[in-house]
């Protein structure tokens, strides 16, 4: 936490307190890597965006995860303390997110999630279990479609759409649902290749039944809680200099870490 500036960390926390999980994924991004403009940061895919917030997380609160788990099997309770390296994955980067899927007699052109697409969804009180949010970001990730005249060819799907563009984008609602059911297949079966990260997997092992089972794992959750708990302690602290010195909260702030425990220790707290 010393090699990161307070108040922007500070400003992180308060801009995503209320937003969703896909913006406070953005709001992360962003001060993880502020150098980049953040138009640039929300094509980033989704495993990139995690790669950058393990990375964060590391930089913020060091190489280990302690983490709770409950297994499925005995319901044990489980604490694990899981190095970021080995959750870490490399993340290949993408010289084109521009696939193609021939299903049906159709020809679909789609490319992957990125960290806007998550950004762009609606809170999670909302979304979390609405089907018109998957299909809105299906429709976002669908950026043409074209009927084959050789309906009966066979069906197949690549990387590279150039031979023949497809016409321009339309509605999923156009699309018959076998047709949809393969473009979200492809597009799972594609991240699954060429964006490991976007979905996280932990291998767990239960130490009381021996039981072994695979867990999602989330890290914009993760690293906001710690963020969260780390933001309340520090705005506790300001609370503190601030009643005793009458100090500004941006003074307090300036000073570092070690300055401002040895001042609540001058006061007995």
């Amino acid at each position: 936490m010393l090699t990161f500036p307070t108040a922007a960390l500070l400003q992180a926390w308060e801009r995503g307190h209320d937003a969703s999980p896909g913006r406070r994924g953005l709001i992360l991004l962003v001060l993880a890597h502020p150098d980049v403009p953040v138009a640039l940061l929300e094509n980033w895919s989704v495993g990139q965006r995690d790669a950058a917030l393990l990375g964060l997380f590391e930089r913020l609160f060091g190489g280990r995860l302690a983490a709770q788990a409950e297994c499925p099997h005995c319901s044990a309770a489980l604490q694990m303390d899981i190095p970021v390296a080995a959750v870490l994955a490399p993340v290949p980067e993408l010289t084109s997110n521009r696939f193609v899927l021939e299903h049906a007699g159709y020809r679909l052109t789609y490319r992957l999630p990125t960290a806007g697409d998550l950004a762009a969804l609606a809170d999670p009180a909302s979304v979390s279990r609405d089907d018109a949010s998957s299909k809105w970001l299906l429709q976002q990730c669908l950026l043409g479609v074209s009927e084959r005249d050789d309906a009966g060819s066979q069906d197949g799907d690549g990387s590279d759409p150039r031979e023949s563009e497809p016409a321009g984008p339309v509605s999923i609602q156009d699309i018959p649902g076998e047709v949809i059911g393969a473009l979200e297949a492809s597009i799972a079966s594609t991240a699954s290749s060429l964006d490991p990260l976007a979905e996280i997997e932990l291998k767990l092992d239960c130490p009381e039944c021996a039981f072994c089972w695979q867990s999602p794992f989330d890290i914009v959750s993760f690293l906001w809680s710690e963020l969260d708990a780390w933001a309340a302690r520090m705005l506790r602290e300001i609370h503190i200099l601030a009643s005793h010195y009458g100090w500004s909260e941006a003074d307090i702030i300036a000073l570092s870490p070690r300055r401002r425990l040895y001042y609540r220790g001058l006061i007995g707290i």
